[in-house]
């Protein structure tokens, strides 16, 4: 089956962020927190933001989740746009 994590970490000076095409929400610190669920094996997380000036950055995280390990461990990021 699937398993549900959290990526958390930090978007200063995001105005918009998304986790593989899904908007989140964004604190007022700049900082996130979004539940995903992964299916065993290799998996690959996309995040992109954008600054108020319409710069946008991606990230492309590759996880591998093994359901024999209980779990997957996502380490906090940050996002810079510029």
């Amino acid at each position: 089956g699937s398993s549900m994590v959290s990526i958390k970490g930090n978007a200063k000076n995001a105005i918009y962020l998304s986790l593989n095409g899904r908007e989140i929400f964004i604190e007022k610190d700049g900082s996130f927190t979004e539940p995903i669920a992964l299916l065993p094996g290799f998996g690959v997380v996309t995040l992109t933001a954008q600054d108020k000036f319409g710069k946008t950055a991606e990230k492309k995280f590759e996880l591998v989740y093994e359901e024999s390990a209980g779990g997957v461990a996502i380490g906090n990021t940050t996002i810079n746009t510029n």
